[in-house]
C-alpha cells in the first residue's frame, strides 16, 4: 500500500508597494489611536489567500501575478511571507 501523498496548500500574500495609501491600514491606525488610547506610527495590510487544491506551481504563479495582483500598486509572494519589519503583527483568518 503507498503513502499518500501530502500536499500543501498554495499561499498567496497580497500587499501595497511603499509610497501606496493602504486605506484599511489608516482607518486601523485611527481605531487604535483613537479607541484604545496606544500610540501606532503605521499600519499596513495584507491579503492572504490558501489555495487548497492540486495546482502546479505555474498555476498558482499565474493566478498570483495575473488574477490577484494589480502591478500598479501591489506587490505579492508566493509560498513566502510578505510582511518585512515590524514591532508587532496581528493575523485575522476567517
Amino acid at each position: 500500500m503507498k503513502a499518500a501523498k501530502l500536499r500543501r496548500p498554495g499561499i498567496i500574500q497580497i500587499g501595497f508597494k511603499k509610497g501606496v495609501v493602504d486605506a484599511l491600514g489608516n482607518s486601523v491606525r485611527r481605531r487604535v489611536v483613537e479607541d484604545l488610547k496606544i500610540a501606532v506610527e503605521e499600519v499596513r495590510t495584507i491579503d492572504i489567500y490558501t489555495i487548497d487544491k492540486a495546482l502546479s506551481q505555474a498555476q498558482l504563479r499565474k493566478i498570483q501575478k495575473e488574477l490577484l495582483t494589480d502591478p500598479v500598486i501591489q506587490i505579492s509572494s508566493l509560498n513566502k511571507p510578505l510582511a518585512g519589519e515590524f514591532d508587532w503583527i496581528a493575523e485575522v483568518g476567517y
